[in-house]
């Protein structure tokens, strides 16, 4: 349980979907790679039960998902396979592993390539197939705030052609709701409560609608993450936001 808090605190959530990151921001993507390896590290001297790998896959995902290592991925991928394989009703592991299959689509090497050759098939596989997982993911606990915001996230990300950007903003702004108000989901509430969760929460959304053009809600929801953790990554990304 420590760790999965340590992990909410941090959540990293954000992107998982293709082409690009959504933000362009080299310091956060340092702090945040220092912050999931330290974290790693400690979970090294760990029993390897089923619950340390599923917190050792995410991690791999994070790492990942801000790297673009397509190795840190494939290990994320293959570990979370493996924690589905015994857990296979656990909603949050089908919804990281989802968005770690949009990965592989987005550092698919070669990727000129594989869009005007046979090639490109295998990226569209990739990002269906992690779609429908993310999908079963939600649809196994729709009230689960961190399944919801990595489906949201993700599909915010991925090229318009795949039609997923309304549905990743109600993801977002359901989200954004139970943080505003915390009974409508009772059964998170130890997680839409905690102030690291809300702090990365907003600042992901944030920039999404900062990349809409959506200044007002991205500097409210800036203010929001930078306040509540300052001395974060989130945070201080946050505050870097507001001073431009």
């Amino acid at each position: 349980m420590r760790y999965k808090m340590l992990l909410i605190g941090l959540l990293v959530l954000a992107g998982g979907g293709t082409p690009n990151f959504i933000w362009a921001d080299e310091t956060l993507d340092a702090d945040l790679i220092h912050e999931y390896k330290k974290i790693l590290s400690e979970l090294s001297s760990e029993p390897e039960d089923t619950a340390t790998l599923k917190e050792t896959g995410k991690l791999y995902y994070f790492i990942g998902e801000v790297s673009h290592d397509r190795d840190t991925i494939k290990k994320a991928v293959s570990i979370l396979e493996n924690v589905l394989e015994k857990e296979s009703g656990d909603a949050e592991v089908k919804v990281y592993l989802g968005s770690a299959y949009t990965l592989k689509a987005r550092d698919f090497p070669l990727r000129w390539l594989a869009n005007i050759t046979p090639l490109g098939w295998i990226r569209i596989y990739y990002v269906r197939s992690g779609v429908n997982m993310m999908n079963d993911g939600v649809k196994a606990d729709e009230l689960n705030p961190v399944a919801r915001l990595i489906r949201g996230m993700t599909r915010v990300n991925l090229p318009k052609a795949f039609l997923g950007f309304k549905g990743g903003m109600e993801d977002l702004e359901l989200v954004l709701s139970w943080i505003k108000c915390p009974a409508l989901n009772a059964k998170y509430d130890d997680i839409i409560t905690d102030k690291g969760f809300i702090s990365d929460a907003s600042y992901r959304i944030g920039e999404v609608y900062f990349k809409e053009g959506d200044r007002e809600k991205a500097v409210m929801l800036f203010k929001n993450a930078a306040s509540l953790i300052p001395d974060s990554p989130i945070g201080r990304a946050a505050v870097r936001r507001l001073n431009e």
